[in-house]
C-alpha cells in the first residue's frame, strides 16, 4: 500500500512539474507579446466619408449626387487596442495630432439634372501622427 502511495505521490508531482513549467512557457510567450505590443504608432482606420464630413454645410445640398469617390477614406488613430501602456491607469491616445485635407468627388446619380458636372468637395480631418500613454484622468478632462 505504501508503494501505491509513495508511485501515486510522484505521478502527482511529476504532472504538476510538467504543468507549472508549460503554463510558464505559455506566460512567458504572451508577456513577450504583449510587451511589444507598445503605444507607439497610429494605426489606420476606415471611415465612411459622413463620418468625417459630419460639419460639411454644402454636403445636404448635394443629395442628387449619388455617388461619392472614394466613399471611403483612411486615418491613423490611437486608441484603446493601438497598443498597450503598462503603467495603470493609463491609455494609448493621440499625442500629436495632424489636419489631413482629403478631397472627394461626387458623382451625378440617375436623377441628377441633365447636364450635372462631378463637383468636388475638399474635408478637413484629423489624424493621429504619434501615440502615448497618458493618465485616463487627464484623458477624461
Amino acid at each position: 500500500m505504501f508503494k501505491l502511495f509513495l508511485c501515486f505521490l510522484i505521478i502527482l508531482t511529476y504532472f504538476n512539474k510538467v504543468t507549472k513549467c508549460t503554463s510558464e512557457t505559455e506566460w512567458k510567450q504572451h508577456v513577450s507579446t504583449v510587451s511589444k505590443f507598445k503605444c507607439d504608432i497610429p494605426q489606420p482606420r476606415a471611415f465612411r466619408f459622413e463620418e468625417i464630413a459630419e460639419n460639411v454645410a454644402n454636403v445636404s445640398e448635394l443629395n442628387s449626387f449619388q455617388v461619392i469617390i472614394p466613399s471611403v477614406t483612411v486615418l491613423h488613430r490611437c486608441d484603446r487596442q493601438t497598443g498597450v501602456c503598462h503603467r495603470s491607469p493609463q491609455i494609448c491616445a493621440p499625442v500629436v495630432l495632424e489636419e489631413a485635407r482629403l478631397t472627394f468627388a461626387f458623382v451625378p446619380g440617375p436623377n441628377s439634372e441633365e447636364g450635372s458636372k462631378i463637383e468636388y468637395i475638399s474635408v478637413v480631418a484629423t489624424n493621429h501622427t504619434s501615440c502615448g500613454c497618458i493618465s485616463i484622468r487627464d484623458f477624461i478632462v
